[in-house]
C-alpha cells in the first residue's frame, strides 16, 4: 500500500511540472515612448494608418491643383465678366435712371470672374441695395462670360405731400410705403398718382427704406387697392384724419373738394365696416348713379364705412326681377 501511495504522489508531481511548462510567459513591458508607434504599425492598425495618410495627401494635392488651375482660369477671357456681360431684367418705363449702371458703379462690378465662389452672392447683394429693386429673384453664372440677374422692381403708387423750407413738395412711395427716388419723376408725372396728405410728415430714412409713418403706409395701401381706378373716379387725394372720438381714419377727396369718408385702411377694418373691395364697388356704383364724383355731386360727404342703404322702391313698381328676354330659336 505504501508503494502505491508513493507512485500516485509521483504522478501528481509530474502533472504539476507539465502545467508549469505549458503556462505562457509573462508579457514584456513596452517602453512608454514606443507604445504609440507599436500600436500604429501593429497588423490591425497599419492599413488604417496608411489609408489616412493617403487620403490627407490626396486632399492636399487636389487643393494645390485647384489653386493652380483657378489661378490660370482667373485670367481666361471665357471666365471674365465685364459690365456688358451682366444681363439684368429690363426695367419698366417709369424708372428713368439706369439701375444696372448705377449698381455696377457703386459696387465696383465692372470686372468679375466666374471662378470666384462668392461672385453670385456679391452681385445679388449689390443689386438688392438699390432703391428701385424690391427683391433679387436669382443670380446665375453662365459659361462663357455671362451673369444673369433677375430682379423685381418697385412700382410707385402714390405721391406724399411734404413741406420743407416753406414750400410744399411731393415724394413718391410704393404700395408698402417705401420711399422711392423722387428725382426720377418729372413734374408732369404727378397727375398719374394719387396724393397722400398725412399731415406734417417726413421720411425717417433714405431712398429704398420704409417711410416710417403709419399714416403714410396705410394711405399707400388704400392707393394700391384703388389702383388706376382713381382716375375714372376723379379722385385726387387721400387724407389722414382723426374723428371726434380720437380714431384715425382716411378720406378721399376729388380735385374740387368733394369728400368721401373711406374709413380704415385695407385689412384693418373693424367689425361691421365694409372691406376695401366693397367700398370700391360702391364708389363705382355711386359714380355711375350721380354722373361722376365731384363737389357738385357730393354735397354731403359720402360715407363708405357703412353698408350702402337699400334702394327705395317707388309705389306701383314691382320688386320682382324683370323677366328674361326670350331668345329667338332662329
Amino acid at each position: 500500500m505504501a508503494a502505491k501511495k508513493d507512485k500516485d504522489k509521483s504522478k501528481e508531481s509530474d502533472k504539476k511540472d507539465e502545467k508549469k511548462e505549458k503556462s505562457p510567459a509573462p508579457a514584456k513591458k513596452v517602453a512608454a515612448g514606443s507604445s504609440i508607434f507599436s500600436l500604429l504599425f501593429a497588423r490591425g492598425y497599419r492599413e488604417i494608418f496608411l489609408s489616412a495618410i493617403l487620403l490627407i495627401g490626396g486632399i492636399v494635392g487636389l487643393r494645390l491643383a485647384w489653386d493652380r488651375l483657378s489661378g490660370s482660369l482667373a485670367t481666361d477671357p471665357r471666365y471674365q465678366v465685364t459690365a456688358e456681360q451682366i444681363v439684368v431684367t429690363p426695367q419698366p418705363a417709369w424708372i428713368h435712371a439706369d439701375v444696372k449702371a448705377e449698381v455696377i458703379r457703386d459696387s465696383s462690378l465692372s470686372q468679375l470672374s466666374l471662378t470666384d465662389p462668392k461672385c453670385a452672392e456679391r452681385v445679388g447683394q449689390a443689386f438688392a441695395m438699390h432703391s428701385w429693386i424690391e427683391r433679387v429673384v436669382r443670380v446665375e453664372k453662365q459659361y462663357p462670360s455671362r451673369i444673369v440677374v433677375e430682379v423685381a422692381y418697385r412700382s410707385p403708387i402714390a405721391a406724399v405731400e411734404v413741406a420743407g423750407s416753406g414750400t410744399a413738395g411731393l415724394l413718391f412711395v410704393d404700395a408698402a410705403g417705401i420711399l422711392l427716388p423722387s428725382q426720377d419723376f418729372a413734374e408732369n408725372q404727378t397727375r398719374n398718382f394719387l396724393r397722400i396728405d398725412a399731415g406734417r410728415t417726413a421720411p425717417s430714412g433714405v431712398e429704398g427704406m420704409p417711410w416710417g409713418d403709419a399714416k403714410v403706409v396705410k394711405g399707400a395701401a388704400i392707393a394700391a387697392a384703388l389702383g388706376e381706378r382713381f382716375k375714372d373716379l376723379s379722385l385726387y387725394k387721400i387724407v389722414a384724419t382723426t374723428t371726434s372720438t380720437g380714431n384715425e381714419q382716411f378720406e378721399l377727396q376729388t380735385r374740387d373738394g368733394g369728400r368721401i369718408i373711406w374709413g380704415h385702411a385695407p385689412a384693418s377694418e373693424p367689425l361691421g365696416e365694409p372691406t376695401a373691395s366693397s367700398k370700391i364697388a360702391r364708389l363705382e356704383a355711386e359714380a355711375t348713379t350721380r354722373g361722376g364724383l365731384s363737389l357738385s355731386t357730393l354735397r354731403e360727404p359720402l360715407d363708405l364705412t357703412r353698408p350702402a342703404p337699400p334702394i327705395p322702391v317707388t309705389s306701383g313698381s314691382s320688386t320682382s326681377p324683370p323677366a328674361a328676354a326670350a331668345i329667338s330659336a332662329s
